[in-house]
């Protein structure tokens, strides 16, 4: 037979226990909810990831290549790259294929557009790129732009081919792949995410009046 003190005793324990579980809720909601609640963050690191290895792809291939990258051996019989021409940007990365490893690299997480080839023969081809190549990059310019994001723009929309970008140019990104900001490799090998009103200043420490940028 339970007695009153007893019967007390119970229904404080299950006072604190009750407590003890409202408490927990609150603490876990408190963790969980923000999370939920933050917007969705872009795969600009993915994105940053790729850009690093296609920079140290091209210093790899520029240390077997008279430390010249591709751009700059065009003209050079030795390296037999007579083929590379401004309307087919996907041969720079294509005479790279040993140091990138995988065409996968080659497109942005982020670019619904695009689709990563399966090699670098037999389906490689500017559509299958997201990343545009600074014609005038070389290891002597380390601010010069090497390779970024394919939706950078000089009030022109950004499409395939080449195009000059001035440093007294309002140049901006598109909303298309970051959400008004992009990446870029330069010519060091190193890489950073710009914003729109970050791009411009940068452009002007490339120490060139005029930037020719290949877009795929």
């Amino acid at each position: 037979m339970k007695t009153f003190w007893s019967t007390r005793r119970s229904r404080a324990f299950t006072v604190l226990e009750l407590f003890i579980v409202v408490v927990t809720v609150f603490l876990a909601a408190a963790l969980i909810l923000p999370a939920v609640a933050r917007p969705r963050r872009h795969h600009g690191s993915y994105c940053v990831n790729n850009l690093k290895q296609v920079g140290l792809a091209f210093r790899l291939w520029s240390g077997d290549n008279g430390d010249m990258y591709p751009m700059q051996a065009l003209s050079k019989k030795e390296y037999g790259l007579f083929e590379l021409n401004a309307t087919n940007g996907f041969r720079y990365f294509q005479v790279m294929s040993n140091e990138l490893s995988t065409p996968k690299i080659l497109v942005c997480p982020q670019d619904t557009k695009r689709t990563a080839a399966t090699n670098f023969t037999t389906d490689f081809d500017n559509r299958r790129i997201s990343y545009f190549v600074g014609l005038d990059a070389d290891e002597t310019r380390p601010q010069s732009f090497l390779a970024g994001d394919r939706d950078l723009n000089n009030g022109q929309p950004a499409s395939s081919g080449l195009f000059y970008f001035q440093t007294n140019q309002n140049v901006v990104w598109s909303n298309g792949l970051h959400d008004h900001m992009g990446n870029v490799a330069f010519g060091d090998g190193s890489v950073q995410q710009l914003r729109n009103d970050q791009i411009k200043a940068m452009l002007a420490k490339t120490s060139l009046v005029t930037n020719r940028l290949l877009f795929p």
